[in-house]
């Protein structure tokens, strides 16, 4: 059996760090490609859309709810704020002759957060 090596402190600090900068870069690496904004622009005017969950005020990449790229398929969970509520919008999209085109959505309703005195 390998022994437990303490990490030293100088460890801990550089991970703790390299860690956010990491995400942070991940995060805006993502939402400044073509894919991404390709799906943002559909949840923000496509009529389909409109029609289920109303004119779309505002969108937001939900980074933490995922997002995957796989050679020419890519899927994001892009928040959508209108004025029915807040939802979920997972978009499917594909790399076809050079452009992203969106093969599916799914929409879902985010529940409304409850306050702590209820």
């Amino acid at each position: 059996m390998w022994p437990l090596i303490k990490p030293k402190a100088r460890h801990l600090v550089a991970l703790v760090l390299f860690l956010p900068l990491l995400l942070l870069t991940l995060y805006s690496v993502t939402k400044n490609t073509d894919a991404y904004e390709e799906a943002a622009r559909f949840v923000a005017q496509d009529v389909r859309v409109a029609a289920s969950i109303g004119q779309v005020k505002k969108t937001d990449f939900e980074f933490w709810k995922g997002f995957e790229f796989t050679g020419s398929n890519a899927n994001f969970s892009i928040e959508a704020t209108s004025e029915k509520g807040t939802f979920i919008v997972d978009v499917r999209l594909r790399h076809v002759a050079g452009t992203w085109r969106v093969e599916a959505a799914d929409i879902r309703r985010v529940m409304a957060r409850r306050h702590a005195s209820q």
